[in-house]
């Protein structure tokens, strides 16, 4: 943490040196404490533009976590950081031609676990006659240390990407893209291959209603890889290849019908299929499977406008996957489809209101020789609605509410005890009010419940029959002192609650535990220059839970 820190802090302050000309920079840092675990993120991002003709850029990332040990525990503190640093340089030759230089670095370690990837490469990008040529050739390092045994991988690292995009129709798009990348490591090679190509077209030459124009997109995909990785210890490491496949292909269709409705399909296909192979002098691992995972979607649109202020919305949507392990009993299938509506409608100038409903049904079932028993049916049903109500331009009333419900049914007899009913409700009003010109206030309340039940529990007292809720109450405030200057502050008061769902005539509850939760923020972005912004933030929350035990469960 602290090297990674130190080498941070260096790079903002030469990149300040040069923070005149620069176009484009921000920075960014995040602290968090929950009980023992202590989290930092840093963000950095600049480029500069020496010359029209010269430019540079810089960003960096990293993220460190410690998780302290307990006073009562012998364990020691556990340190995660994840870090990444990139910085390129590109110099314009002529309007054909541009060249540069690439550097980036990335760090992963968990305690004395620490994996470190180094790329250096140089740039050439040349354009003729609508072909982008892209060349990049470096060197990549990785750096594997567990304690003090150490493993090192080195090689050059050779990437070419060819480009082309014709305009076949009047206003379509067309664009084609071919990239291998090869990594020449002496014991962990690495082939890459990609294909894409990519179809957009007006179908018509002006918009034809309010959404848009009529357009067609095609896109399909191709990538191959092959890989050696290592697995198992540093110290006595298994080399295992893997073979990638994967495939892709994307149909958009959005067309106007004479009788003004306005259909929208979307049909996709992806595949990903894994091979692994070990090395002839090692064990193969049991966790590597040769897999298949193969999905289709499909989506049908259709809207409406009636009378200028309401519109109406209708869709079906069709899923299907597949997993394929080679026969193992790990194989799954999934296939489900989905009918909703909504409707957005403008009541008055003053008031507006937007529903949104759906029925679904997905079910999960293995291939017969399979050994799960678990083929099942998720039935869904989700309803939402929100309305506003505008006072005057400086005060507003929202109000949100909704309900979802899942309810899953076991084909086995094994398991059709497990056959339950999880449901949501949600209700959200919100006040909105602007006194004068600098300030902002906003007021929301929140209730929420979960609820989840099984079918055959009902008339006796299950543990597994359960009720979890919440209400909140959130205030903020916004104060715009000037251009450069804003201060805003938020405070929320939150109760839970969780425990046992028991019928009696009616759901009752039988609380396990509650608590209560009160969280204060204030922020402050204020702007020296005007490229600078300065934007720090502190949060604070203190909660308080509390254990419902009766007697009698002491007493035992």
């Amino acid at each position: 943490m602290k090297k990674s820190f130190y080498f941070f802090i260096i790079l903002i302050f030469s990149s300040i040196l040069f923070l005149k000309d620069a176009f484009s920079s921000g920075l960014r840092c995040d602290f968090s404490q929950d009980n023992r675990t202590y989290i930092w993120n840093l963000n950095f991002d600049c480029d500069r533009e020496i010359t029209p003709k010269l430019s540079w850029g810089l960003s960096s990332v990293i993220n460190s976590t410690l998780i302290k040990r307990s006073t009562f525990s012998d364990s020691q503190d556990r340190w995660q950081e994840n870090g990444k640093i990139d910085l390129n340089l590109d110099y314009l030759v002529t309007h054909k031609l541009k060249i540069g230089a690439q550097i980036s670095q990335n760090l992963n370690s968990l305690e004395k676990r620490k994996v470190t990837t180094s790329d250096y490469g140089v740039l050439s990008e040349f354009n003729l006659a609508g072909i982008s040529f892209i060349q990049v050739l470096g060197a990549k390092n990785i750096d594997r240390r567990l304690s003090e045994t150490k493993r090192s991988e080195k090689g050059l690292n050779y990437s070419q990407t060819i480009s082309f995009s014709p305009r076949i129709f009047s206003g379509s798009i067309t664009e084609i893209s071919l990239n291998q990348t090869t990594t020449r490591l002496k014991n962990i090679p690495i082939l890459k291959r990609d294909f894409s190509l990519s179809f957009f077209r007006y179908l018509s030459d002006s918009p034809t209603s309010d959404w848009g124009k009529d357009s067609l997109q095609v896109a399909y995909q191709e990538a191959w890889a092959k890989k050696k990785f290592f697995a198992g210890k540093i110290t006595a490491p298994q080399i295992n290849t893997q073979k990638k496949n994967q495939r892709a292909f994307n149909l958009c269709v959005s067309r106007k019908t004479p009788l003004g409705v306005k259909l929208d399909f979307v049909f996709d296909l992806l595949s990903n299929r894994y091979r692994y192979l070990s090395d002839s002098d090692t064990l193969a691992d049991p966790l590597l499977t040769d897999n298949l995972a193969s999905s289709q979607n499909m989506y049908l649109g259709v809207k409406k406008k009636l009378l200028q202020k309401v519109l109406v919305e209708s869709f079906y949507k069709y899923m299907r996957s597949e997993e394929d392990y080679t026969g193992e009993e790990k194989d799954q299938k999934m296939e489900g489809g989905e009918l909703g509506g909504e409707v957005k409608a403008e009541i008055s100038r003053a008031d507006s209101l937007h529903l949104t409903a759906s029925i679904g049904v997905t079910s999960f079932y293995a291939p017969l020789f399979s050994g799960q028993f678990n083929d099942r049916d998720v039935l869904t049903i989700l309803a939402w609605g929100e309305y506003l109500h505008i006072f005057n331009p400086y005060f507003n009333f929202r109000m949100e509410g909704g309900f979802r419900n899942f309810h899953q049914l076991y084909m086995s007899n094994r398991l059709s005890s497990n056959n339950n009913h999880n449901q949501t409700y949600l209700l959200s009003p919100t006040v909105a009010w602007q006194p004068y010109q600098k300030l902002n206030l906003k007021q929301s309340y929140s209730i929420q419940a979960n609820y989840i039940f099984y079918d055959y529990e009902k008339a006796r007292e299950s543990v597994r029959n359960r009720l979890f809720r919440r209400a909140s109450s959130t205030s903020g405030v916004i104060y715009r002192h000037n251009e450069r200057l804003n201060f805003s502050f938020g405070y929320i008061y939150k109760y839970e609650d969780y425990g046992q769902l028991i019928w009696k005539d009616q759901w009752v509850q039988k609380v396990s535990w509650d608590r209560r939760t009160n969280t204060f923020d204030l922020s402050i972005d204020y702007r020296p220059v005007r490229r600078v912004s300065f934007s720090p933030k502190y949060t604070y929350e203190k909660r308080k839970s509390w254990d419902h035990v009766r007697k009698a469960d002491l007493q035992r």
